[in-house]
């Protein structure tokens, strides 16, 4: 085993994960030793803790405290409650870190229904240590009492168990390890129990690739292996490689692993250091894992159920983000994907999942803002499995090129209902993974200025709007897309690669809307299309060497994985950023890329161009922040269609549907189901509409930040602002909304229909307040709803707040549990309690 210590965290006296009696809300201390078990069992990384390694093992895993099957162990006719179930052939390391003097154990094959069938077969025990057999049993069968085993051991601090079958082959044979213990002089003795992993969720290297037709679980052990660590805020960071043994290849792993949640987090890196193209390499799988272990940890043959916990994509439907759940069955594969090759990365699903699995989970999160692929299976035996990875990839590296992998997240939870995994993954979100702005969650209250005109937006009616909206409680100044210069008469589309300001319609550029913004004590929000180039642009003039064109179309993709346009679209948006005064930059991304980038691939390198635009729009992004620390990003692409781990690192969605640029009949009931899906993950997202002043439609569209516009009176003058109107809203808006990225609970069915009625909580346990928001569709049959709330203390006493009448109400804790609400349809309520 290739192993390296952690020495820094020796050198400043700490350990790698401490605990405190965790809050309810808070990661326990299984799921929190989940990141220090995956980086020493999975990624060979020695954390100086004393452990059990399965090296080999002829199906399955070894089992704690069970048989291989799951059921007590039962040796002959006597039965144990400590122990280790194995299959044969079967290979265990015993690592320990001080020396050991004895060892001892009851063995013998497991009486079980399964190893009835196979009566007369034979196993043998053996202790290896430093490639010398130590001790071996005679051969036991099933109707053999335990033999008492009590082997010295002579101070060595890591020996091997083995079993081995007599026979050619190993089916059926189970055997145990019962009572097994190891002593430390005469008076310190511990049960093998004490060092076995606290989860059972991930054993192995959880990523592979193919490289010349090989897949890398066949050769990576061979390679050369080193790695390094380093602390920062809330994480170890391990810099981890692989080296080729002719030194003409490496793979780079950087590894996060979270101390303050069940989190483990990398990305890989591949590099040929070599004087020649290198072989082909395919099939990268950044996660390849088998996880949780269906057949065993049941008795008469009983399997737990694993369900897959996805939610759709946005494709501008009612069905955006819908939640999906899905049974895994016996030998079933089930995929998901980022969008049939068009290249967005949350089109057809998004890629964020929860896999359930008796009593515990893995929430999993793909960083890829391109397309990207993920299976499932349910084996009959063996663990369940997960892979994902890009769709298209199959390239060689030419000598000195470096090519980076999707990220992946995984949180382990556990628990009898997945929602706590969600919830325990949003608060990591919000706490490590959601950029800050200006040292604040990125809250936006925005009113829109451009939306509702578009092509008609000029500086006068965008000056007068951002003084009549002032003080109504509106934060963010919005002006979307028009704004730039274009054909006169043309449309907003038209004109994409001209950022510069129309100086038809902004004479005196657009510092000057940023200043009364900012007088006015509004942020400036600024639209741009910069991947989207259309001809005639200034870009596409200019520099037509930095665009891929759509085949056919009048628009092209800006390259940025070419360094050269990378640069020029950095210093471009950048300085204009910064010498505008924007306060919130809204990348949209309104073209599906996929076809482009195909198009742009070298022959025999299938992929490349789509990571090179990937990694160059992670280096836009970053720079952009780099060079204008205040700056908020919104990422929109036609909606909500490149929502990923990665752009969640960078960004926030603040328009997540393009559902909502049309009045469609169900458009407010869409925007419920949007925020019913999308909060199992993201605790800040935002959509918008045209006001209304009407609380039921206006609390649809609301999460924790909002964009609402002023409809138009006539072509290019926006209509009149009812000061008291609006400010009435936003007063209501936002004397709840902040609650809504805390815990997330909903209270109803997912639902498509108008008949239903549709109910969120969203509890703050660290401030003992929450809030209920309801509504009641049109054809809804039920004007009374009971609410069962969660996360509520039965004994504690409740001050409950209608927000919209005022009234105040104490109730106790169990009377809060379960209560009912009346409302009328296309009636909503919001309930808070403190």
């Amino acid at each position: 085993m290739k192993t390296t210590t952690l020495i820094i965290l020796i050198l400043l006296g700490i350990s790698p994960v401490t605990f405190s009696q965790p809050k309810a809300y808070q990661a326990n201390q299984q799921e929190l030793a989940f990141p220090s078990e995956v980086v020493q069992n999975c990624f060979g990384i020695d954390r100086g803790h004393a452990n059990i390694i399965q090296i080999r093992q002829g199906t399955g895993h070894i089992s704690l405290n069970k048989s291989f099957i799951g059921q007590r162990i039962c040796i002959g006719k006597k039965t144990y409650d400590q122990g280790i179930g194995v299959f044969t052939t079967s290979s265990m390391l015993v690592h320990l870190l001080k020396p050991v003097t004895r060892f001892g154990a009851e063995i013998g094959i497991d009486n079980n229904v399964q190893t009835h069938s196979n009566k007369d077969y034979k196993v043998i025990f053996s202790i290896e240590a430093d490639g010398k057999v130590l001790w071996s049993s005679p051969p036991l069968g099933l109707n053999d009492p335990a033999l008492v085993v009590d082997v010295p051991l002579k101070g060595i601090t890591d020996f091997y168990l083995n079993v081995k079958s007599i026979e050619s082959h190993d089916s059926g044979c189970q055997a145990d390890w019962a009572n097994a213990f190891v002593s430390y002089g005469k008076d310190e003795k511990v049960g093998l129990e004490n060092y076995f992993n606290k989860t059972s969720a991930l054993r192995e290297l959880p990523w592979s690739f193919v490289m010349d037709g090989i897949s890398s679980r066949s050769f990576l052990d061979s390679w050369h292996f080193s790695v390094s660590d380093s602390l920062a805020q809330d994480c170890i960071i391990h810099q981890i490689k692989w080296t080729k043994p002719d030194g003409t290849f490496e793979v780079r792993c950087l590894l996060s692993e979270f101390t303050n949640y069940p989190v483990v987090e990398w990305r890989l890196f591949f590099k040929n250091t070599g004087s020649k193209n290198s072989p082909i390499l395919e099939h990268i799988l950044p996660l390849d894992a088998r996880v949780f272990e269906p057949a065993r940890l049941f008795s008469n043959n009983e399997r737990g159920k694993a369900i897959l916990h996805c939610n759709r994509g946005s494709s501008n439907s009612n069905t955006d983000f819908m939640p999906i759940n899905t049974i895994l069955e016996n030998n079933l594969n089930f995929q998901i994907y980022s969008s049939p090759e068009l290249g967005r990365s949350s089109m057809s699903y998004l890629p964020f999942w929860n896999l359930e699995f008796h009593r515990c989970g893995l929430i999993t999160a793909i960083g890829w803002s391109g397309d990207w692929k993920a299976n499932f299976s349910f084996p009959a035996s063996d663990r369940i499995g997960m892979e994902a990875g890009m769709s298209n990839c199959n390239l060689f590296l030419k000598p000195g090129e470096e090519v980076s992998s999707p990220s992946v997240c995984l949180l382990y939870w556990e628990g009898d209902d997945a929602l706590r995994g969600n919830n325990l993954f949003r608060r990591y979100m919000r706490d490590e993974v959601v950029p800050k702005w200006n040292g604040k969650e990125p809250v936006t209250y925005a009113m829109s200025g451009g939306s509702s005109a578009l092509e008609t937006v000029n500086e006068r009616n965008q000056v007068d709007y951002i003084r009549k909206i002032a003080g109504t409680g509106a934060t963010v100044y919005w002006l979307d897309a028009g704004w730039y210069d274009g054909p006169e008469g043309g449309e907003w589309s038209v004109g994409r690669g001209n950022w510069y300001p129309d100086p038809k319609k902004f004479p005196n550029g657009m510092k000057v809307l940023a200043d009364e913004a900012h007088k006015k004590g509004l942020k400036f929000l600024l639209w741009f299309d910069p991947e989207t180039v259309d001809q005639g642009s200034d870009i596409a003039r200019k520099h037509p060497e930095m665009l891929i064109w759509r085949k056919g179309g009048k628009m092209a993709l800006f390259n940025l994985g070419d360094p050269k346009a990378l640069k020029y679209m950095t210093d471009l948006i950048s300085k204009n950023l910064i010498n505008w005064n924007v306060d919130v930059f809204r990348n949209d991304y309104n073209i599906d890329p996929a076809p482009m980038w195909k198009s742009a691939d070298e022959p025999g390198r299938s992929g490349m161009t789509e990571i090179r635009y990937v990694e160059g729009l992670y280096k836009f992004w970053d720079e952009l922040l780099r060079r204008k620390p205040d700056l908020l990003i919104d990422n929109c692409a036609s909606g909500g269609r490149r929502v990923d781990y990665e752009t969640c690192k960078r960004s926030v969605p603040l328009w997540r549907s393009d559902y909502s640029c049309d009045l469609y009949p169900d458009l407010f009931e869409a925007s419920q189901n949007q925020t019913y899906g999308l909060e199992f993950y993201l605790p800040f997202n935002s959509t918008g509409q045209t006001i209304t002043y009407n609380k039921y439609k206006d609390r649809s569209l609301s999460t924790n930040s909002v964009v609402l516009s002023i409809g138009t009176k006539t072509p290019g003058e926006l209509a009149d602002v009812p000061f008291e109107k609006v400010k009435k809203v936003w007063n209501n808006i936002k004397s709840y909304c902040y609650l809504m990225s805390c815990d997330y609970y909903p209270l109803s069915d997912y639902s498509l229909t108008g008949n239903s009625n549709v109910i969120f909580q969203f509890d703050c346990p660290e401030k003992n307040e929450g809030c209920v928001i309801c509504f009641r569709r049109a054809d809804s049959p039920y004007p009374e709803t009971e609410l069962v709330l969660r996360a509520i203390d039965p004994l504690a006493t409740y001050n409950i707040i209608d927000v919209d009448t005022g009234t105040e109400q104490m109730m106790k804790g169990a009377q809060l549990k379960k209560f009912a609400v009346r409302m009328d349809p296309l009636e909503s309520r919001v309930l808070k309690y403190v």
